[in-house]
């Protein structure tokens, strides 16, 4: 006997077979079959708290990376700043300090105070400058500003900037190599440290090479291509190691002075009006301490070895603004 098959109605039969016809079996690929499930799928509830743990967390992460490096590229500036500032005031004070009829032992105690104050200004001056040093992958800038935070410390107020000489004449050596390295890396940030120890020497070495060819073409000009920064430097340095090794400050003293003034006319001839401005106050840097030599008394060289001092910090502060890097 055969089962009865019981078959829907006709009503039913047709609904199913517009509503739901289905493909050929050897059609249906997987992704289509989960996909029917879809219908079927229980969401769940979106979970407001946790998307404001997970943006917390990625804040959290990015303040973690506003890094130890984008910590120290704010941080030493600022401190910089106003240790520069506190500077200037602490040595245009002592220059009208120095002119009072003071005894000796209040004058050497403002004398010692202003002279600690100095030196300790180089200390976030030196960091900084090393930092960016470090950051361009430049040995000489980092190796001078170095040497900035150390050299202070082995001098006086009359002798400060005679003993800087030095460190200032190694840490501008990528200034006076920035126009040859312009076309080459992109705002003086070398490759590697490889890059900085081969090409900054090679440059130098070409600035020079040009002067002894052109002495008038490069160096009687009112464009900036790093020729007077460069001698500046050598000059500098001679200064500051023949200081040390001989103690004779009446010549090499003013050899300091004419290398600074060598720099600073450089600054002069830059585009930039806040450079040109603190090129001013540079020279005023050198021509102060050169006076300062020809003081008859001791606290009247103080006096004006406080106004080059002066000077110089605030001419630091005007370059540093038009070029934060």
């Amino acid at each position: 006997m055969n089962p009865v098959t019981l078959a829907p109605p006709a009503h039913d039969r047709a609904l199913a077979s517009k509503n739901l016809s289905l493909p050929d079996s050897r059609d249906i690929s997987s992704a289509q079959v989960f996909n029917s499930n879809k219908f079927h799928e229980v969401k769940e509830p979106i979970n407001h708290a946790d998307k404001s743990i997970v943006k917390t967390e990625n804040k959290n992460s990015s303040s973690a990376d506003l890094s130890f490096s984008q910590r120290l590229n704010k941080l030493l500036p600022f401190i910089d700043k106003y240790a520069n500032y506190s500077t200037i005031f602490a040595n245009v004070v002592n220059f009208f300090l120095q002119t009072l009829d003071l005894n000796d032992s209040t004058r050497n105690k403002i004398t010692n105070t202003v002279d600690f104050i100095t030196n300790l200004s180089f200390i976030p001056y030196g960091l900084d400058g090393m930092w960016k040093g470090i950051k361009k992958r430049n040995p000489f800038q980092t190796f001078g500003f170095f040497m900035e935070t150390i050299s202070v410390w082995f001098s006086n107020l009359k002798t400060k900037y005679l003993t800087r000489g030095l460190a200032t004449g190694t840490d501008q050596i990528w200034v006076a190599t920035d126009y040859k390295l312009a076309g080459k890396y992109k705002d003086g940030n070398m490759l590697n440290w490889q890059n900085g120890f081969v090409d900054v020497p090679k440059a130098s070495w070409q600035l020079l090479k040009e002067i002894f060819k052109d002495p008038i073409g490069t160096l009687i000009t009112t464009k900036s291509k790093g020729h007077h920064a460069i001698l500046s430097t050598l000059g500098d340095i001679v200064a500051t190691l023949g200081f040390a090794i001989t103690g004779n400050e009446s010549f090499f003293g003013p050899l300091r002075d004419i290398s600074g003034v060598l720099f600073d006319f450089e600054l002069l001839l830059r585009d930039k009006l806040m450079q040109k401005f603190s090129g001013v106050f540079f020279i005023l840097e050198s021509a102060f301490d050169f006076l300062a030599r020809i003081m008859g008394s001791n606290s009247m060289r103080i006096a004006v070895n406080s106004l080059s001092h002066a000077s110089g910090r605030l001419a630091l502060s005007l370059y540093k603004n038009s070029d934060p890097n």
